[in-house]
This record gives C-alpha cells, sequence and structure tokens, in this order.
C-alpha cells in the first residue's frame, strides 16, 4: 500500500470518528483516463478544480486513479471504484476518435450495450446542426441504454450539452474547460440531503519543518483524535516555510486546536500570511501612501507619475519593461492597483520581456510566469540587449508611445534621468517612465515586504541584483556558515549596507 494510500485510509477513518448519526460522509473516487496525461504530452488540469468543489460540498474524494485508454483496464476500473465509492467521476474518452472508449468501457462495467440516445442526439444537432446518418458525429450521442442525462443548470439556463450518468458513475469529458464551465452547477449530481460540512483553518510559519519537528510530532500525538493535522513545506514562498493545516467536520474541534498551536508556536515566527495581496489592490498601496514616512511619500509620488502617464498617453499607448526583477516587480504592483481603480484591472498589462543572450535563471522564469497569471500579462517576448530589442519591439509594435522602467537614480547611468525622459539619440522614439527613480534599496524591500508582495525567490538565496546567469552571482556580503558548517547566504532584504546592492554583479 502506497504512502497515499495510507493517508487516505488514515483521513476517512479520523472523518469516521467525528461522523454524528445526522450527517453522512459521502465518498468519491475520480477515473482520469488518457494516454496523453500518463505519457506527459498532456498536464492534467481537472483534478484540483473537482476535488476543490467536492470539498466545499461536503464530500471526500477517497481515491484518484489515472489510467490508459484501454478498455478492459477502464471497465475494471469502473466496475471496482463503483463498488466501493457512492459516486464515481470519469473524465476523458469521450469523442469520435478510436481511442474514446470510455462509453463502451462503462456500459461493459455495467453488462450493458451501446445505443445512439434521441435525446443526446437532438443536444448535438443544437450544437453541430443536422448530420448525415451515422455521421462521426453521433457517436457523441452514442451512449450505454441504462445511462440517464443531467443537463447542469448555469444560473438558470439549463445547459444545452448534457452530462451522462450511469448508475452511480458520472462521465465527463476531459475538456479542462468544459469542467471548468460546467462542473459546479453539478453539485445536485452529488450532494445529499445530510452530506458533511468540512471545517478547515491553516497556520504558516517561517521555520522549516526540520526546525518545527518536535512541535510537529506533539501536535500531532495531541491533536490527531479530534483533527485531521497536516503539515507542508514550502521551498519559494516567500514570506513562510511551512503550512499547517487542520481539519474537521467539527468546527469546535478545528478552533480549539487552531488555538492551541498558535499558544505553543513560537510567535515571532508565525506569519500573517496574506495569500493573494492582488485582491487588496488597489487599497493596500493607498493606505501606506498615507503614512507619513519616507516610502509612504515616495509611493505617493510614484502613483503621481504613473496616473499622469495614463493621462498623456493612455494605458493602451504603454509598454511596461519587465524582467522579474525586484524594482520592476514593485511597479508591477503599484501599475495593477491603478488600473484596477480606473476600472482597467480586468484587461491584461502590455508587457515586454526582454531574454538575453547569456541565458536566465530559472526561478526567475518560474516568477515571470507566476506574474503573467496573477496580474493578466500580456507578454512581448524579444531578445538581444535593451537596445535592439526596444529596435524590434517598436517595429512590431508602433502602437506603443512610452515604455515603464523599473530604474533607480542610483543604478549605473542613471543618475541624471528624470520622471519622463525621452529616449536618447540613436533609440526608439519612447517616452521614458520611472515612477519609483527616488527610491532607494531600503524602500523597496519595505514596500514589498510590507505589502507581502510575491518577488522572485533567488533574492531569498543571497541574490541582489540580478542579471544573467553569466553576470550574476549571489552577494557575498551575505554569506555566513551554519551551525552544521555548511555555507549559506542571508536573503536579500537584510542587506544593511545598500552601496553593496551590486556586489554580486561579475
Amino acid at each position: 500500500m502506497s504512502n497515499i494510500d495510507v493517508v487516505f485510509l488514515r483521513m476517512i477513518k479520523h472523518l469516521l470518528r467525528q461522523m454524528s448519526t445526522d450527517c453522512k460522509l459521502s465518498t468519491v473516487g475520480l477515473i482520469i483516463i488518457g494516454n496523453e496525461i500518463l505519457n506527459g504530452r498532456v498536464r492534467e488540469s481537472n483534478v484540483q478544480l473537482m476535488c476543490q468543489h467536492l470539498r466545499n460540498w461536503g464530500i471526500l474524494v477517497s481515491k484518484v486513479s489515472i489510467i490508459p485508454d484501454e478498455l478492459s483496464i477502464i471497465s475494471n476500473e469502473v466496475k471496482d471504484f463503483s463498488s466501493k465509492y457512492e459516486k464515481v467521476i470519469t473524465t476523458g474518452g469521450i469523442g469520435i476518435t478510436p481511442d474514446d472508449i470510455t462509453y463502451k468501457a462503462v456500459a461493459n462495467a455495467f453488462e450493458d450495450h451501446l445505443v445512439l440516445n434521441p435525446e443526446f442526439k437532438s443536444a448535438i444537432t443544437h450544437f453541430f446542426g443536422q448530420t448525415k446518418p451515422n455521421s462521426p458525429v453521433d457517436l457523441l450521442a452514442t451512449i450505454p441504454s441504462k445511462a440517464k442525462l443531467y443537463w447542469p443548470n448555469m444560473r438558470n439556463n439549463v445547459h444545452k450539452y448534457p452530462v451522462v450518468t450511469v448508475q452511480n458513475v458520472v462521465v465527463y469529458p476531459g475538456v479542462p474547460l468544459i469542467i471548468e464551465r460546467t462542473f459546479r452547477f453539478c453539485k445536485s449530481l452529488f450532494v445529499e440531503e445530510h452530506n458533511v460540512t468540512f471545517h478547515s483553518k491553516v497556520i504558516y510559519v517561517d521555520l522549516d519543518e526540520i526546525k518545527l519537528a518536535k512541535y510537529l510530532e506533539g501536535f500531532h500525538q495531541k491533536l490527531q483524535k479530534t483533527v485531521e493535522f497536516g503539515s507542508y513545506p514550502e521551498f519559494e514562498n516567500n514570506y513562510y516555510k511551512t503550512k499547517i493545516t487542520l481539519d474537521s467536520t467539527d468546527e469546535s474541534h478545528v478552533n480549539k486546536a487552531f488555538d492551541q498551536i498558535q499558544r505553543e508556536l513560537p510567535s515571532s515566527h508565525i506569519v500573517d500570511y496574506i495569500e493573494n495581496p492582488c485582491t487588496l489592490l488597489p487599497n493596500s498601496i493607498f493606505q501606506l501612501s498615507q503614512e507619513n514616512t519616507a516610502l509612504g511619500h515616495k509611493i505617493t509620488k510614484s502613483i503621481s507619475v504613473l496616473r499622469e502617464a495614463l493621462t498623456k498617453f493612455g494605458k493602451n499607448s504603454i509598454v511596461l519593461c519587465f524582467n522579474g526583477g525586484k524594482d520592476c516587480t514593485a511597479i508591477l504592483h503599484i501599475y495593477a492597483g491603478i488600473l484596477k481603480e480606473i476600472n482597467e484591472g480586468s484587461t491584461d498589462i502590455p508587457v515586454l520581456k526582454i531574454d538575453q543572450d547569456d541565458g536566465s535563471f530559472l526561478e526567475l522564469d518560474r516568477f515571470f510566469e507566476h506574474c503573467k497569471d496573477t496580474y493578466n500579462l500580456k507578454i512581448y517576448n524579444f531578445e538581444g540587449n535593451m537596445k535592439k530589442a526596444l529596435e524590434a519591439f517598436s517595429l512590431h509594435n508602433p502602437q506603443y508611445k512610452a515604455a515603464i522602467l523599473g530604474v533607480r537614480n542610483s543604478d549605473p547611468t542613471s543618475s541624471n534621468l528624470e520622471y519622463f525622459s525621452q529616449t536618447d539619440p540613436g533609440w526608439p522614439p519612447l517616452m521614458r517612465i520611472n515612477p519609483i527613480l527616488h527610491w532607494s534599496y531600503e524602500n523597496i524591500w519595505s514596500f514589498l515586504r510590507t505589502l507581502q508582495v510575491p518577488y522572485c525567490s533567488l533574492y531569498d538565496k543571497g541574490y541582489t541584483s540580478i542579471g544573467s546567469r553569466k553576470n550574476t552571482v549571489q552577494n557575498p556580503k551575505l554569506k555566513y556558515i551554519d551551525e552544521n558548517g555548511a555555507t549559506r547566504y542571508h536573503p536579500a532584504f537584510t542587506l544593511t549596507d545598500t552601496e553593496d546592492e551590486r556586489c554580486g554583479r561579475l
């Protein structure tokens, strides 16, 4: 038995102990069907969404199985799951190609046969128009004879494409977009009158699991009879290192365990973590700007510069130069807040990403992808040095008249810049907008850390100024030897002498 199976069984037994006679714990098994998942050609993206919805509905997902497009394997798995769990969900293997055999496999599992369902055929006609007899499209409506059709009620409008159910098995296509759009409207397929409610709380700690080991073992021993206790390491989060989770069907047990852990853990290491700082925009940056501090005054000026730029040029004529560094990350967060304030936050933010010839860090690439999703970035990607990339960008995108830069006057060759500076002769004609021109190194880190804005994890590993892989190393001023004799580096925000910011550049 695998570790995952042990965890599931332990969780099921634990939750069953908590159940009262007036509520019922429903269990679901998920079967993901597709060779493309197993061979790595397609990323599976349905399980997390379905599990989140099911848990919110008070339903326990007991097992997830990923299997190939083979008739006997699918049939046997469906039959096995159907006998073990109150509901079974399959995804994938529905379509008109030879490897779409899920309906046939489900029919075999229940000693049934396939028929062309007239009601389903009518729905297909609505989507595809009238088709000829024996059209391949008819395969979509050729389902087990004992199947029933469920029509998701989407915002009080009955969806025109049904979900197929056979006994306790719910058959979904594998297309993530369909699952995303319809699954949340299928609650009544799974929820019974007396389903339980799961209660959860999370504690974030800035110590790793090794340093927390003595606490975690104690918590597990004390709490295992009343709550499901879990701890999860986080290696790239900027603000915590371990997440502790507490789950129970009894809210009072969760609250009691939460209070107990809060009392016993060192309070200085408990993090009041903000999961998504973007949801607090624009108020978070405006509140910080109103503080009578050096940082507050500089944020106010940056906001003023960006608002002036939007007035002069308009959002659709401004591009943000963004490489994932700390300075442009701070600007991105402020800019996103301003766009949200003027009701432009729902649209994408044009961003110019310049890939240097000598390569970037994988951590920087991962962070860039995070920002792309979080801030809804529209990426213009060009290679080469700054001038070459700007020339290519301007040639292909003449609608952009201004570029926001993460430049500070302490940067090389930047001491004579203004908040608005036209590019030099010989460069593409763009207005350079420099909203953090007079920010200091400390200002940048104070802003990011105060608002818990995510930043590239390299900065937590001792990098203070990031260029390419060939010209950037960890800052030697942050180097230290830990208690085990290993060489380590303090995070960038701890650098005390900011004159040493670029000591990691070669």
